[in-house]
């Protein structure tokens, strides 16, 4: 048909046959396809694989083409018939052709020996998540990138965030503090609501530990102080991160409860 390779677009799916055999298709390419005589005619962009196997057939209509064309077959009349913008139009089929067509196409496997390449298996990528240092040859200072990306892609990702690394707080102290004048937030609590103090939780010792480990690391940091008297107490949960570690979190159910619905919130930041 002297199709231009650069309309050819790449195809890695095989066919399977009845018999299990596996053919890899040379491409994809997307052809016009005019069907029926005028006026009763209609024209559909198609897309065909091309396969490299001795056939009888030229080209071979599939399901998705027919369902493109809407179109109605008669394997005993040797008739498709599909709707156009005036009548219903048709395309014809020869008996006496279809008959000598089937007999060479049984000589034809009668004679030649298949030869079945079967493609190499592609190695799925690893999930795992990679780490990079972003700081070159500090171990402490590791971020992780999905190792599905491109090679070019994952380069200039590493270099992206390498670039910037200053925008990363490796510890608490690395987080500046806002001066108040700038920007303050207060709780918008219902005044009707009574202050509720939760029971006191007691954790077994492994997880005191990191609790007592964590509370010291934001006083220490300026992070949280201590008060007398709080109207409203909740207790922290210990959370089992993927690393088998500890995250400490505040239980605060009772309080967002007493918390009216903002009319305004936050985008979604995925």
């Amino acid at each position: 048909m002297k199709l231009d390779k650069k309309t050819i677009r790449p195809f890695t799916s095989p066919l399977v046959s009845f018999t299990r055999d596996r053919i890899v298709p040379r491409g994809i390419i997307t052809l016009i396809v005019i069907a029926g005589t005028y006026p009763t005619q209609v024209t559909k962009e198609i897309d065909f694989l091309i396969v490299d196997y001795p056939l009888t057939y030229n080209i071979i209509l599939g399901r998705l083409a027919l369902n493109r064309l809407k179109a109605v077959t008669s394997t005993y009349h040797l008739k498709v018939k599909f709707p156009t913008a005036y009548r219903v139009g048709e395309i014809k089929g020869d008996q006496v052709l279809a008959r000598v067509f089937y007999q060479a196409a049984l000589a034809l496997g009668e004679n030649h020996i298949w030869v079945i390449n079967e493609p190499k298996p592609i190695p799925k990528p690893s999930k795992t998540p990679q780490e990079v240092e972003i700081v070159p040859r500090d171990s402490t200072k590791v971020l992780k990138i999905g190792t599905t990306l491109l090679a070019s892609e994952k380069e200039k990702m590493i270099s992206f965030l390498r670039a910037n690394q200053d925008v990363f707080a490796w510890k608490h102290k690395g987080i500046p503090g806002i001066d108040r004048k700038i920007i303050q937030y207060r709780l918008n609590v219902n005044l009707e609501c009574k202050p509720l103090q939760q029971k006191r939780r007691i954790f077994a010792p492994e997880r005191n530990k990191v609790v007592t480990e964590e509370v010291d690391k934001l006083l220490e940091d300026d992070f949280i102080r201590e008060v007398f008297y709080p109207d409203w107490l909740a207790n922290v949960v210990m959370v089992k991160k993927s690393n088998s570690k500890w995250r400490m979190c505040i239980y605060f159910t009772d309080l967002n409860k007493a918390c009216p619905k903002d009319s305004f919130p936050l985008t979604r930041i995925d």
